[in-house]
């Protein structure tokens, strides 16, 4: 049967002031599908954007609830599941709505937390770990010894690709217009940053080279169009660029002689 909820929710578009908390009903799961007890939720910029009306929620989902990663304890299952038990720990990836006190999710969209890991710090892994592994390593084609050059390293998704370019035998340079987050992605297996200029015409691929000794496999991006150009200088013959994010636009200009 139907539980009641609270949820967090947007009263409109706007600042802080159109966040609420409200009662919401969550339905039982269906055959295939998993009833999660919601003990933290993730926030990302898409959150954000939401709230202030810019980042519309996709059909079948709350419209006015967000989240989009959860960690949390099963609580019912459908009659057709199977590997998963109340109680169980598991975290995932939704398409909105995981703020929350319960989502509904089907059985093969959860993952199971790792012993050790609390469910405060699950929560905040499956967007960025699932995205960086994607861009990496299924799209990105990312081999053992290749070289990733991961654009705003510091970020989510930045460091999440730098930990697990490392797992994965990698070498990465990491961009970023801060000292500070360079410094800080040293310790979870970046090898080189590059401070890029807050000002004037961006320049990174000369630097990727002279650091690494070579250009890039795998580029991760998610700057956009700003980019666009000195990507396609720093990829090595056959590299792949993975565009993840349009933050300094979506037109730029590709310098076709040289791809």
């Amino acid at each position: 049967m139907d539980v009641s909820s609270q949820a967090v929710v947007f009263r409109g578009a706007g600042g802080v002031e159109v966040i609420a908390v409200e009662p919401r009903a969550v339905r039982s799961p269906g055959p295939d599908e998993l009833r999660i007890r919601v003990a933290a939720a993730g926030l990302n910029r898409a959150d954000v954007m939401q709230r202030r009306g810019f980042y519309p929620a996709p059909a079948g989902v709350p419209a006015d609830v967000p989240g989009l990663e959860y960690a949390g304890t099963v609580e019912a299952t459908g009659g057709a599941v199977q590997g998963w038990a109340v109680g169980d720990r598991v975290m995932g990836i939704v398409a909105g709505g995981a703020m929350c006190e319960h989502v509904v999710v089907h059985a093969r969209e959860a993952l199971r937390v790792p012993p050790g890991l609390s469910l405060e710090a699950a929560a905040a892994l499956p967007e960025a770990f699932l995205t960086a592994w994607d861009a990496l390593v299924l799209q990105g084609g990312l081999r053992p010894s290749g070289l990733v050059l991961v654009h705003a390293a510091g970020s989510g998704v930045g460091t999440a690709a730098v930990q697990l370019s490392r797992a994965l035998g990698a070498s990465t340079v990491g961009t970023s217009r801060s000292e500070d987050k360079l410094a800080r992605c040293g310790p979870l297996g970046m090898d080189h940053g590059i401070l890029v200029s807050r000002e004037g015409e961006v320049r990174f691929a000369e630097a990727v080279e002279q650091r690494a000794g070579r250009r890039a496999d795998v580029i991760i991006d998610t700057v956009g169009a700003g980019y666009l150009a000195e990507n396609v200088r720093a990829l090595a013959p056959r590299g792949r660029l993975v565009c993840l994010g349009l933050l300094a636009g979506a037109t730029g200009e590709l310098p076709l002689a040289l791809l």
